[in-house]
């Protein structure tokens, strides 16, 4: 039987996380459900950047770094269209060797193919009041491309 590609998180987190564990030749963005029931703006990243585990501890993280009072203005800057960058360190504070990334965060648009596939994947229509934030690492700029998720990310 194939496991479960959805990850329950219970107890800390308002939200769960949909992810795609790689089974297949193709993989959907890891992504969030759930906060935008609560005000917030939903979360995803590509599949690849960091693999399930990876993606949905940053995906975790985000919503923990912006929960925060002071940062709740930062998040505020993102939705204005705004992208920001967060050291990889100050995004998880138990991160502590290199690589040091930098983990960027933009608002996308719901025609955005990655929040397609993420969000509609039976073609139905994205909700038009969904709101999308996307988590990329700084230089990884094909995954800003609608031509990447086409079809379904590939390794």
């Amino acid at each position: 039987m194939k496991e479960s590609k959805f990850k329950l998180k219970y107890g800390k987190y308002p939200f769960y996380i949909h992810c795609d564990p790689l089974f297949e030749n193709t993989a959907y963005p890891t992504h969030s459900h759930g906060l935008n029931d609560k005000g917030w703006p939903e979360f995803m990243i590509d599949p690849l950047a960091f693999g399930p585990e990876g993606n949905g501890s940053h995906i975790n993280a985000a919503y923990d770094y912006f929960k925060k009072s002071r940062r709740k203005k930062i998040l505020h800057k993102i939705l204005k269209g705004v992208t920001v960058e967060v050291p990889i360190n100050k995004l998880h504070k138990k991160w502590d060797e290199p690589p040091y990334y930098t983990i960027c965060f933009r608002l996308v648009p719901n025609t955005f193919e990655a929040v397609k596939q993420a969000y509609d994947p039976n073609n139905e229509g994205v909700d038009p009041d969904l709101v999308v934030v996307q988590i990329y690492v700084k230089g990884d700029d094909f995954a800003l491309t609608d031509e990447y998720y086409k079809g379904g990310v590939t390794w």
